[in-house]
């Protein structure tokens, strides 16, 4: 067989993954555009002899790309694409980081076969991508597919593995950036352009704030993705956003990244950032092990916070949000976290104002408050359980509003009986593991006092796992909300349903 032929066969199959992946897309976020041509690699050596034939290098497609004036889209087949022409400094591609100039896409064979690795520029470390676009108006879609970008250090700069500079629209479909180092965003830096991340990975990537991603003044949907082992030398480990309009997670999991000073899962600066069906777990810094709030203002919804430590304060995390800026969690379950000082679950500071519904706090430790740590400002409890915390008692300070029907287990969170509150009570939790659902949580045991003891007044439609609320728990005949953040399913749920001549059996 002719290297034509090869060639051809191999456009052949790649257009077929096109077509896949066009089929494949997920609807939110930055829409790609339609490829109007597509460039076939098929070296993976690093060169650039000004044509992009025969002989083809990644670096001669994206430059062919960048000359062109429509959208293009470069077929990468399986293999370790090294960058080795070295020479920083310069914005067409010519030589060290791939410059991407116009719309473009990059389909490669899997993550795990088809890698980008900027390792080879020794002499002049560089980052992988660099993308530009200057104005709103000169705007694009960039979308890399099935590819592993890895081995870039942008040193003091920003974004090693990808920096989006200013407004492009970048979106990662089952993809992994690791393995990379700037000043900001270890991994990614995106600045006004939108973000998008679709099962894809983002691990073992370090910076000065954001070894992960640095999210600045753009909106980011991380969907089915996790931030893994990443390091910040100050803030941010997993994540650092700051002035942004919109940072969504959902079904995402940040574990096991650090930061010496803010956020070792999460630091978030004035950003409106919302987690659905996420986990926040094993992440650690000296504030905020999982999370740490400055201004911004956090929804964190059907998710778990489990085994983050913190030096000080705020082993789960610390919320320092103004009351304008709320911080409210729905459905979901912190525990097994601890901290140095005041707050193993959570800690709040410099008067921010925090709600808990239907939320679950148990098992976390601090020297003071190991459920909640309450500083100035208002903590309102609602359908919650704050108990078995071992060290600290479950609530510290005197800044807890109760909004009925809570449970604490040591009298320390300022419950009020006449709201159907129940202090000094043991929950009869399960450990935690997985009960259901995308996150793991606490069950309830069938003799547990929080069955039915909830308010049905904004009572979520669901609990923490998605299984509907209210239910009859206790078996009286009236469905009612379980406080905390899982609802017991009663007998008649767990029971097969079994007909007769006359329809289904009571």
């Amino acid at each position: 067989m002719t290297s034509r032929q090869k060639a051809t066969l191999l456009a052949a199959g790649f257009l077929i993954l096109l077509v896949i992946f066009a089929a494949s897309r997920v609807a939110a976020g930055p829409r790609l555009q339609e490829p109007e041509f597509a460039l076939l690699v098929t070296t993976t050596e690093d060169h650039n002899d000004g044509f992009c034939n025969a002989d083809c290098s990644l670096r001669e497609a994206i430059i062919a790309a960048n000359q062109s004036d429509y959208h293009a889209t470069i077929l990468l087949p399986s293999g370790t694409y090294t960058l080795t022409l070295e020479g920083s400094g310069e914005d067409s591609a010519e030589t060290g980081d791939l410059d991407i100039l116009s719309g473009l896409t990059i389909i490669g064979d899997g993550q795990e076969t088809t890698i980008i690795d900027a390792a080879g520029l020794t002499g002049q470390p560089d980052r992988v991508f660099d993308i530009h676009a200057d104005s709103l108006a000169a705007a694009y879609d960039v979308g890399l597919w099935g590819v592993t970008i890895t081995g870039g250090h942008a040193g003091t700069g920003e974004g090693g593995g990808i920096r989006n500079d200013v407004y492009a629209r970048v979106a990662l479909y089952h993809s992994s950036v690791r393995a990379n180092s700037a000043k900001e965003g270890g991994g990614i830096h995106t600045t006004v352009g939108p973000l998008q991340l679709v099962y894809s990975t983002v691990s073992e990537n370090s910076a000065h704030d954001g070894g992960g991603l640095y999210i600045k003044a753009a909106r980011a949907e991380l969907d089915h993705t996790s931030i893994i082992g990443n390091v910040a030398t100050r803030s941010g480990g997993g994540i650092y956003s700051s002035s942004c309009p919109s940072v969504h997670l959902q079904r995402a999991n940040v574990s096991a990244n650090s930061a010496a000073a803010m956020g070792g899962g999460m630091y978030i600066y004035a950003c409106t950032q919302t987690l659905l069906h996420s986990t926040i777990s094993d992440n650690h810094a000296e504030q905020g092990g999982g999370i740490y709030v400055f201004i911004g203002l956090l929804t964190l919804d059907h998710s778990t916070v489990n085994g983050n430590t913190a030096e000080s304060n705020g082993g789960g995390m610390v919320i320092a949000s103004h009351f304008d800026h709320p911080a409210i969690l729905v459905d979901s379950t912190i525990t097994g976290n601890s901290a140095g000082t005041d707050g193993g679950g959570i800690s709040t500071i410099d008067g921010c104002y925090l709600e808990l519904h239907s939320t679950t706090v148990s098992e976390n430790s601090a020297l003071n408050g190991g459920g909640v740590d309450a500083g100035v400002g208002e903590t309102r409890l609602h359908n919650t359980i704050v108990a078995l915390n071992p060290a600290g008692g479950d609530c510290y300070q005197k800044y807890f509003v109760s909004l009925g029907h809570n449970l604490d287990s040591d009298g320390s969170c300022y419950l009020d009986l006449a709201k159907g509150d129940l202090p000094n009570t043991d929950p009869r939790l399960g450990p935690l593991q997985d009960n259901g659902g995308p996150t793991l949580t606490h069950a309830l045991s069938p003799q547990s006092p929080a069955l039915d003891a909830g308010d049905n007044l904004d009572c979520p439609t669901t609990d923490q796992r998605g299984f509907a609320r209210p239910m009859d728990g206790n078996g009286d005949g009236t469905a009612t909300c379980d406080i905390g953040a899982f609802e017991h399913l009663g007998l008649r749920a767990r029971l097969p349903l079994v007909f007769n001549s006359y329809g289904p059996a009571p």
